[in-house]
C-alpha cells in the first residue's frame, strides 16, 4: 500500500494569484448565491453553524497523517469525501438552498454508515472494492447492447481487463439466481445502519432525505411552501438545521472511524450520538 500523500487544504484561504473576484461579489454579471442572505442564514442558527465550522480544522489535522493498510486507506477517502461534502453543504446553507443541502448530507450518511460498518467488519473491504468490476462489466454491457460507438473508444485491453476481473469477482456477489446482486454488500443500507447504532435515522432524517432526492411525493411536499401547491424558492431556512446536524454527524462518524482505526479500536461501534 503506497504512503497516501499529504493533501492540499480543503478551503482556499485567498483568491487565486491574479484574480479579480471579491468574496461575494460575483463575476461577468453573475452571483452565486444570494450573499445578502449569508448573515441572515448564520443568525437563524448560529450554533449548527458553529458546530460545523469547528470540524474544519479537525478535519484537516486527521488528513494530514498518513495512513496504512486497506482498511484504513479506504477509511481516509471516504472522510476525505465526507469532508469535501461539508464545505459544500454550508455553501448551500448559506445559501438558502436548504433542501439542496440536504440531498449532500443524506450523501454523507450513506458514506458514514459505510465507513463505520467496514470498521466493524473490516473483512468486507474486498467485497467493497471488487464491487467496482460488477460496475465496469455493467456499464460495458450497456455499451455493447445500446451504444457500439461508445464501445469502440475502450481499449481492448481495457475491454479484456474488465471482463477478467468480472469473471474473477462474480462468485463473491451472486444472488439466489446466481446473477450478480445490485450492493457489494449482502446486508441493504438500512441493515447496516442498525447494526452500527444509526438505524434511528433511517425512518427519520433518510426517509424525508430520499423523498427530495427521489422527487416523490413526501419529497415534493417537504420542499413546499406551507403545504400548499407552491414550491419553497431560495433563499429559504427551510431544511438547513437538518441538513447541518446530519451532515456534521456525518463528519463526526467518519472522523471517529478513523482515529479508532489508528488507535486500534477496530470493533468500535457508535452506541450513542
Amino acid at each position: 500500500m503506497k504512503r497516501i500523500k499529504k493533501p492540499k487544504p480543503l478551503f482556499r484561504k485567498k483568491p487565486p494569484p491574479g484574480s479579480s473576484v471579491a468574496a461575494g461579489a460575483g463575476f461577468h454579471g453573475v452571483t452565486a448565491g444570494f450573499p445578502e442572505f449569508w448573515q441572515k442564514a448564520h443568525d437563524h442558527c448560529p450554533e449548527v453553524f458553529k458546530a460545523a465550522y469547528d470540524l474544519v480544522p479537525r478535519v484537516k489535522s486527521f488528513l494530514q497523517r498518513p495512513v496504512k493498510g486497506p482498511l484504513a486507506t479506504l477509511e481516509y477517502f471516504l472522510t476525505a469525501i465526507v469532508a469535501n461534502s461539508l464545505g459544500a453543504l454550508i455553501t448551500l446553507a448559506l445559501n438558502g438552498y436548504g433542501h439542496d443541502a440536504v440531498r449532500v448530507a443524506r450523501g454523507m450518511y450513506e458514506a458514514a454508515v459505510n465507513a463505520t460498518y467496514l470498521k466493524l467488519h473490516p473483512t468486507e473491504v474486498d467485497d467493497y472494492v471488487e464491487f467496482h468490476w460488477v460496475r465496469q462489466k455493467k456499464l460495458l454491457d450497456y455499451f455493447q447492447r445500446y451504444s457500439p460507438s461508445d464501445l469502440s473508444r475502450i481499449p481492448a485491453k481495457s475491454i479484456a481487463e474488465i471482463n477478467a476481473e468480472f469473471t474473477r469477482v462474480a462468485p463473491l456477489f451472486q444472488d439466489s439466481r446466481g446473477k450478480p446482486r445490485g450492493s457489494w454488500c449482502k446486508k441493504d443500507l438500512r441493515a447496516r445502519a442498525e447494526e452500527v447504532g444509526l438505524g434511528e435515522f433511517h425512518p427519520t432524517f433518510y426517509a424525508y432525505a430520499s423523498g427530495i432526492h427521489h422527487g416523490d411525493i413526501d419529497g415534493l411536499i417537504a420542499q413546499s411552501a406551507n403545504n400548499a401547491l407552491r414550491v419553497e424558492l431560495a433563499p429559504s431556512f427551510d431544511g438547513m438545521r437538518d441538513a447541518l446536524i446530519m451532515g456534521s454527524i456525518a463528519v463526526v462518524l467518519v472522523l471517529t472511524s478513523l482515529n479508532d482505526l489508528k488507535r486500534g479500536n477496530h470493533m468500535k461501534t457508535i452506541k450513542t450520538l
